[in-house]
């Protein structure tokens, strides 16, 4: 039994993203959702992305926020029906190396589309094993 399925979640995990990149095409509207964070008192509510094909959705960092709105605008009402490309990764919390969601500044490929440049983590800008993009077709959860 993988742990995981033991403590099902509506929001991605990363340990969702076994294969690596998917492309998902988010739904209309963002929603906030009030999520205490362990160890931050001041958190409030945080953006909720929904996405075609899954009821997974996925909770907005500032971080992730700023790289679809660098590629879609910052005005969320504009982003249904356009795509984004996310993927595991690791960063630094507290001092400790965890897992977590980034989203890819990429042009939008085609279903199946594999790309012809090698995919570099933007964390460790070294290159990463593609085996090719998931589109939302196949959404692994």
């Amino acid at each position: 039994m993988n742990i995981n399925d033991a403590h099902p979640s509506k929001y991605l995990k990363a340990a969702d993203l076994t294969n690596g990149d998917v492309v998902l095409t988010m739904k209309s509207g963002v929603d906030p959702v009030v999520m205490a964070v362990i160890g931050e008192p001041n958190s409030g509510p945080k953006p909720v992305l929904s996405f075609d094909g899954t009821d997974k959705q996925f909770v907005l960092n500032i971080t992730n926020g700023n790289t679809i709105t660098q590629q879609h605008g910052a005005e969320t009402a504009a982003w249904s029906g356009k795509k984004i490309t996310i993927f595991p990764t690791q960063t630094d919390y507290q001092g400790q190396a965890v897992a977590c969601i980034r989203v890819r500044i990429a042009a939008p490929l085609a279903p199946g589309q594999i790309p012809t440049q090698s995919a570099v983590d933007p964390v460790t800008n070294e290159p990463v094993n593609d085996p090719g993009l998931i589109d939302d077709g196949s959404i692994p959860f």
